[in-house]
């Protein structure tokens, strides 16, 4: 009887996810391909006065370029919401840092966290920093300010003073640090009577009721960060432009949703925020390639279990069907729609200086000979099957392939792989926004196609684009394309993140020893930067042969 209500169940979700996606098959016409992914305008829409940190290069303009997509379009996914619920929005507007009395959520503070801060107009009247969003749909009552798209997938590159905005790829925001400090400062409004005297002020609350509910609810969110924060806590810290994502989704989906503290893991694999374009291309997605494109549904249940990572709220009680959630599936498709029509930036050799033709013809032939086999050369919106690569024949750090494998135990004391575990929780998520049941055919079962393709492995995708995306490999321990295409032993052992600054030739982060830089050591665990060398390239490159496949990756 539970079976059969799945699969009609299945049935609704694959239905109205299908009427979400049709409508963004129908944009790729509207839209076309490769109209303007060579365009670069001005960025009206960041803040570029409060885009400044000391020790910084200065910023004089920046530049975006559309992804192939309109203004009209484009504009809306910098802050539309998919149901993340980090704090109350007016609490978060209103909170001041744990250490001081500046706000949390002022440009100069989140930009210490590398988040945009982005100017007030209709499409974000709230005036929150990139990626940041107000929740439309209300979660048990309140509105909320979440996490979306672009807080991950929002990348910025400065060379000589302008700035290159680039929607989908990696941002260099520290997700960590800014969850932490986020719950500290929850913590200190709740301790520090005049830290929550001045909260209560500028949220208009004077009456003695009315501060005993505003204690009442940041009580409840303290509760939960706190929760958060020690469920997470690892052995290695993240810095800027990384999160162990899977391991924090995992945590959520497995342990704290259904209350099974067991399950917790610490989340030790912290990975680069993959660059968004071309997503849909592939028959796989993620970094171990778990998630498949090839049935609509699964499309649908990766974007939930990313909500539910990025403080997405689901109630869970014992036997329901369906689970309760602050998810806004309409938004997800419509987040959906416009990854799917993000087209691979071109270089802009106005900016970054003139491609040389002849030398990247020269890498053309390297990258057919030596590169190809894995990393296959497809145009936007061209489909593919992706090259899957054990860690052990990569040689590249295995920590995060192993830990896509984690398993847990359910509520009935059974043992499940965590993924499973993940993906019926987002079935059934999916299934509580349903509001009617349709009965017809069982389309096949999604529950068991995640992780069929993917697993021990790392996926080898198209390189389109892939001069806007570092630090590489899927950790983010190489700074530059030229230094991946050079023998482990002559990698940086270490490097630092958190400016922009572009290295035109090398092609990647320029060296950096400014303010609040963070060192990521390739040393420990989860951090290796071995691999990807010889074994695979089936030669050792030489410095001009680097510098030709260098060239050559610009025109991708």
């Amino acid at each position: 009887m539970i079976w059969q209500g799945l699969k009609v169940l299945l049935v609704v979700v694959l239905t109205i996810v299908g009427v979400y996606f049709a409508v963004g098959w129908y944009h790729t016409y509207q839209f076309g391909k490769g109209k303007n992914s060579d365009i670069w305008l001005d960025a009206d829409f960041l803040d570029l006065e409060a885009l400044a940190i000391d020790g910084l290069p200065a910023i004089d303009r920046v530049l975006y370029n559309p992804m192939g997509l309109k203004d009209a379009d484009y504009a809306p996914f910098l802050h539309s919401s998919q149901g993340s619920a980090l704090l109350p929005l007016d609490i978060f507007q209103a909170l001041e840092v744990a250490g001081g009395e500046d706000l949390f959520a002022s440009s100069a503070n989140l930009l210490g966290y590398r988040y945009f801060p982005s100017v007030k107009r209709a499409d974000n009247a709230d005036g929150l920093a990139i990626g940041f969003a107000r929740t439309e749909k209300p979660w048990q009552g309140e509105i909320f300010v979440g996490l979306t798209c672009m807080g991950c997938h929002a990348g910025l590159l400065t060379y000589q003073g302008t700035g290159l905005f680039i929607a989908g790829a990696p941002t260099q925001g520290d997700f960590q640090t800014m969850t932490e400090e986020l719950s500290a400062a929850v913590t200190a409004a709740l301790n520090d009577g005049a830290k929550f005297d001045r909260l209560a002020k500028r949220l208009g609350v004077g009456e003695a009721a009315e501060r005993a509910e505003l204690r009442r609810r940041l009580s409840r969110e303290e509760a939960i960060l706190t929760q958060r924060i020690t469920i997470n806590a690892a052995p290695i810290r993240y810095g800027y432009g990384r999160v162990d994502a899977v391991g924090q989704i995992y945590n959520m989906a497995t342990s704290v949703n259904p209350g099974l503290p067991q399950n917790a893991s610490p989340p030790d694999a912290p990975v680069s925020y993959p660059h968004l374009w071309g997503t849909g291309q592939a028959d796989v997605a993620q970094w171990t390639g778990f998630a498949p494109n090839a049935i609509l549904g699964s499309i649908l249940l990766r974007n939930i279990g990313e909500v539910i990572g990025v403080f997405g709220r689901v109630d869970m009680k014992e036997g329901a069907l369906t689970i309760p959630s602050s998810v806004n599936i309409r938004e997800l498709g419509q987040l959906e729609e416009w990854v799917n029509h993000m087209e691979p930036p071109a270089w802009p050799e106005d900016v970054l200086g003139k491609i040389d033709r002849d030398l990247a013809a020269k890498g053309a032939a390297l990258y057919d000979d030596h590169c190809k086999g894995c990393h296959v050369i497809a145009a936007p919106y061209e489909p593919y099957k992706a090259t899957l690569v054990s860690p052990d024949e990569l040689g590249v750090d295995p920590l995060a392939a192993r830990n896509t494998l984690e398993t847990g135990v359910t509520t009935k004391g059974t043992t499940m792989p965590k993924l499973k575990m993940l993906i019926e929780q987002t079935f059934f998520v999916a299934a509580a926004q349903l509001e009617d049941t349709l009965e017809a055919l069982f389309a096949g079962d999604i529950l068991d196609k995640f992780g069929k393709r993917g697993g021990f492995t790392y996926k080898a995708r198209t390189l389109n684009g892939i001069w806007a995306t570092a630090p590489f490999l899927h950790n983010g321990s190489v700074p530059t394309l030229y230094d991946l295409l050079s023998p482990p032993e002559e990698r940086p052992k270490s490097f630092t993140l958190g400016a922009w600054e572009f290295d035109p030739v090398k092609v990647g982060l320029a060296p950096y020893d400014g303010p609040d830089g963070f060192v990521l050591d390739t040393t420990l665990p989860g951090n290796r930067n071995t691999g990807h060398d010889a074994r695979i390239f089936e030669t050792t490159f030489s410095k001009e042969q680097r510098e030709a496949l260098v060239e050559f990756l610009k025109t991708l």
